[in-house]
């Protein structure tokens, strides 16, 4: 906070464009070196994709040109996306409103994972705030789910797309855009058994007609574990954990052969 304050102070005294630029950059990258301590709901949304009247009242909101990873890496996305979320002891809750030309849409339907050949919105988190494993969901325009696990360990960069999460979502085109809603249980990942959680996330975008592909905090060069970096911690207070259960199912196919 003391470094914005006195940027902001020299700004004043030399009023140089590239001064301004300067300042710019490093006022974001204070903002998103902070910790955010997500607040918490007693008045859960309905996910229906609709923005009821104070629904979302109270929510951390984020409005941003998200920064582009493609086709024009670095650069701001001319598209508004406005980001909401809170949480309660439960679940993780998230709102975005996409502004888009509603005649740049491209919408796919079909089975889960088919989210990514069409626009999209959706967040990468570290549950255990290690930065060692993250999970991606992101909402398709046609409600398409798309998720998948990802270890840094992994040096190839490839991805679980196996894991598949306990999401609920809900999309609702309107005249400059589309909202999507999701309600995520936080037993649907992987972490600790603490009521205090502290998280890394980011939130991504994809326009699919122009080839954009998009987050909120920038990633600051392409490599197979660039996103684990390009991330910010939220704080999360006074959760109840519940232990998952996986079960796989198997048979057990035998035969009688007669022998006389």
């Amino acid at each position: 906070k003391d470094l914005i304050l006195m940027m902001k102070i020299k700004v004043k005294k030399y009023k140089g464009g590239k001064m301004l630029l300067i300042v710019c950059f490093l006022f974001a990258i204070s903002a998103f070196g902070q910790q955010v301590d997500m607040p918490m709901t007693e008045r859960p949304p309905v996910i229906d994709g609709v923005i009821s009247e104070n629904e979302w009242d109270g929510a951390y909101k984020i409005e941003s040109n998200f920064m582009q990873i493609r086709p024009d890496f670095g650069s701001p996305m001319q598209d508004k996306t406005i980001v909401y979320s809170f949480y309660d002891a439960e679940n993780y809750y998230v709102l975005f409103e996409v502004k888009q030309d509603t005649l740049t849409f491209t919408e796919v339907k079909g089975t889960r994972d088919n989210a990514y050949a069409q626009d999209a919105v959706g967040f990468v988190v570290d549950p255990l705030g290690n930065k060692k494993e993250l999970y991606m969901i992101i909402v398709g325009l046609s409600g398409n789910i798309g998720d998948f696990r990802k270890l840094r360990s992994n040096l190839d960069g490839s991805e679980d797309i196996t894991w598949d999460g306990n999401i609920d979502a809900s999309v609702m085109k309107t005249s400059d855009g589309y909202n999507v809603e999701m309600k995520i249980p936080f037993c649907t990942f992987r972490m600790g058994n603490s009521e205090d959680l502290v998280w890394n996330i980011n939130f991504y975008r994809r326009i699919h007609s122009k080839g954009i592909q998009a987050t909120y905090v920038g990633i600051e060069e392409l490599s197979n574990d660039a996103e684990f970096e390009a991330m910010f911690p939220v704080v999360m207070k006074g959760i109840k954990t519940k232990g998952k259960i996986e079960i796989t199912p198997y048979g057990i196919f035998g035969a009688t052969v007669d022998s006389t």
